[in-house]
C-alpha cells in the first residue's frame, strides 16, 4: 500500500515540477489577482505522466511562483513510476505548495494498474512532509473509505 501511495505523490508532483507541458481550450491570467485559469480540456503533461481536467487554477505570490493548484472537473491522471503504470481520478485536486499537502475530493480513486491495489474514498488527502495520509468515507451516504489489495500467500 506503501507503493501505491509514493505513486500517487509521485503523480501529484507533475504539477510543481520545472517543466511541464499544459494545453488548454482557454487561457486567463491575472496579475492583480495573481491567479491564473485554463479551462476546457486541460492537459498536464510530464514526459509519460499525464493530468486532465476540465479546469485548473494556479496561485501565484507576488514573485510568480505557483503556491496552489486546484484541478478540478473530471480530474483524471495516468503515471509511470519504476516500470509501473498508476491510474486515478477524482472531482478536484489540490496541491498546497508551502504544506506540500494534496487532496484528492469526491469520489477520490487510485489504481496501480494491473493489481488489486485501489484506494477508495471521498476525500483523500497526503501530508509529503509529514509522511502521512488519510482517506475519509462518504459520511452523508454512509459509504467508507475502501482499500483493496491482494494478500501474499503467507497471510492466507
Amino acid at each position: 500500500m506503501a507503493r501505491l501511495v509514493l505513486a500517487f505523490l509521485f503523480c501529484l508532483s507533475i504539477l510543481h515540477c520545472n517543466k511541464l507541458e499544459i494545453t488548454a481550450d482557454v487561457f486567463h491570467g491575472d496579475e492583480n489577482k495573481l491567479v491564473n485559469v485554463l479551462s476546457g480540456n486541460v492537459i498536464v503533461k510530464k514526459q509519460r505522466d499525464t493530468l486532465r481536467a476540465n479546469t485548473l487554477t494556479i496561485f501565484t505570490d507576488k514573485n510568480k511562483n505557483a503556491i496552489k493548484y486546484i484541478a478540478s472537473g473530471n480530474v483524471s491522471f495516468e503515471i509511470f513510476l519504476k516500470d509501473k503504470f498508476y491510474k486515478g481520478r477524482a472531482a478536484e485536486f489540490i496541491y498546497d505548495v508551502k504544506s506540500d499537502t494534496y487532496e484528492l475530493n469526491k469520489r477520490a480513486y487510485i489504481q496501480e494498474n494491473n493489481t488489486e491495489r485501489r484506494l477508495y474514498g471521498d476525500k483523500i488527502m497526503v501530508n509529503n512532509k509529514a509522511q502521512t495520509y488519510t482517506v475519509f468515507g462518504e459520511s452523508k451516504e454512509n459509504k467508507p473509505a475502501r482499500f483493496i489489495f491482494k494478500l501474499d500467500n503467507d497471510f492466507k
